[in-house]
């Protein structure tokens, strides 16, 4: 195969799985399994180094009622920049926006983003967004409903991993000296996230068999997984994440932000 047409087809091949992985609501793990491949094979692909045969191809496209038109076509603006453009709106102002992309019809509202990034995981930078998002629009965000969203997945701790992690970050931040506005916004995220952590541990606690979830992108092999779980904050172990994102993390998003 030509070597220029090989490269054209993985980006090609990439942006398509990619895509529609996150269009269904997929893990890179669900997606695999619907392929017949390891995740850390998939992840490979996705990043534009490999690819699969044309009967999984063709198998992929039957499974989704897709055209073969669909996966030639266009790929959309860069999902992580439209994120980053999203999280920017709605509080996240120490990201700096991309203003030459148009802004996308799946990302308008404060729930689509949230799901995009915790699902999508784009980045550690995307995750600790979430932290000043959440305190900005506390007042519009339905955790429950979130928490719904991605349960089928099987991955809705993420959710209460974020809401536990803002609220410990929203509490440190307050024994400084702040402006009032931004004191203001933290006391009310302090009332109402407090609110959702106690049913939510309740909740995460009775359930049995809870499986660990890797939640960081470039977790591949089994080397990184014991590595990162050995070395993972309390909040992540007792939500059975496998991130290397910490609590201090998130605080440290808050601080950048105020100083927007």
């Amino acid at each position: 195969m030509d070597q220029e047409f090989q490269t054209s087809f993985q980006t090609i091949l990439s942006h398509f799985l990619k895509r529609l992985r996150k269009e269904k609501g997929f893990t890179q793990s669900q997606m695999s399994q619907v392929l017949g491949i390891s995740q850390s094979r998939l992840s490979e692909i996705e990043q534009g180094k490999g690819s699969i045969a044309a009967e999984q191809l063709l198998f992929l496209l039957k499974e989704f009622n897709l055209r073969l038109d669909d996966f030639w076509s266009k790929p959309p603006q860069n999902i992580s920049a439209q994120l980053e453009n999203s999280l920017h709106r709605l509080g996240a102002y120490y990201l700096v926006p991309n203003p030459s992309l148009v802004p996308s019809d799946r990302l308008s509202e404060v729930h689509d983003v949230l799901r995009e990034t915790l699902i999508g995981v784009p980045s550690k930078n995307h995750i600790l967004a979430l932290a000043p998002v959440i305190v900005r629009q506390i007042k519009l965000i339905n955790f429950d409903t979130l928490c719904m969203k991605l349960y089928d997945l099987g991955i809705d701790a993420r959710v209460w991993w974020i809401v536990e992690g803002t609220l410990w970050a929203v509490r440190q931040r307050l024994k400084w000296v702040l402006p009032l506005d931004i004191q203001d916004f933290y006391q009310l995220a302090v009332e109402i996230l407090s609110r959702k952590t106690k049913p939510a541990n309740y909740f995460f606690n009775v359930r049995k068999g809870y499986p660990q979830d890797v939640f960081d992108s470039d977790i591949l092999s089994a080397k990184d997984f014991e590595e990162v779980r050995n070395k993972r904050d309390e909040l992540a172990t007792r939500w059975r994440l496998i991130t290397r994102i910490r609590v201090e993390n998130l605080a440290g998003a808050l601080e950048k932000n105020e100083k927007t």
